[in-house]
């Protein structure tokens, strides 16, 4: 790096980057920011490796498989009669607590899955809706080949991304590294002019 302190009588090495670690540094430089300052901008890309996030898992009961005639089948079986003949109300309830239990371990287990990332904060139920209505007239589209089948498939193609872009850019307002970057290039703009 030169000097990043620029007077008329003197040119000096004011501005460092200090890291702790100089094998991480990727690039480093320097940048002339006449008509903003005297100094020189100077950066530094840094390699940094942010630790991988933990594996999250979730544990909830299957609904999916459920056969709502064999569940009725085998709680027909089950002795219901003998909650009511405890005598003790916290019995009656664990005992409830139990016929139910095994039902639902019977006809909806547990299940544990891993989840892999975090569904996407702007993505709403409008969104999935759409998504849906989409996949599903292409699959009409594709099977009939008709020319009004593509063209409401295309309709919903565009509508769909359109919400999408509507759906990101309205969660990012003011916070996406694009507008942060205009931002300051405006500022060094005006800067320049209003020294010139």
């Amino acid at each position: 790096m030169q000097a990043t302190h620029h007077t008329a009588t003197a040119e000096t090495w004011l501005d460092v980057v200090a890291v702790t670690d100089v094998n991480l540094v990727a690039k480093h430089g320097q940048l002339p920011a006449r008509g903003l300052s005297k100094h020189d901008l100077v950066f530094c890309a840094y390699r940094l490796h942010p630790p991988k996030p933990k594996q999250e898992f979730i544990t909830y009961r299957n609904y999916r498989c459920l056969d709502i005639s064999a569940s009725i089948f085998d709680a027909a079986s089950i002795p219901w009669h003998e909650v009511i003949l405890t005598d003790n109300v916290d019995e009656m309830v664990d005992r409830l607590n139990s016929f139910l239990l095994l039902l639902y371990d019977r006809h909806a287990p547990m299940v544990t899955k891993r989840v892999n990332k975090k569904p996407a904060p702007w993505f709403s139920q409008e969104i999935r809706r759409l998504q849906k209505m989409r996949d599903a007239v292409l699959r009409r589209a594709k099977r009939s080949k008709s020319v009004v089948d593509w063209a409401e498939y295309k309709r919903l193609r565009n509508k769909t991304q359109q919400e999408i872009r509507n759906a990101k850019s309205g969660f990012r307002t003011r916070h996406s590294t694009t507008t942060a970057l205009l931002k300051v290039t405006e500022d060094i703009r005006s800067a320049m002019d209003s020294s010139q």
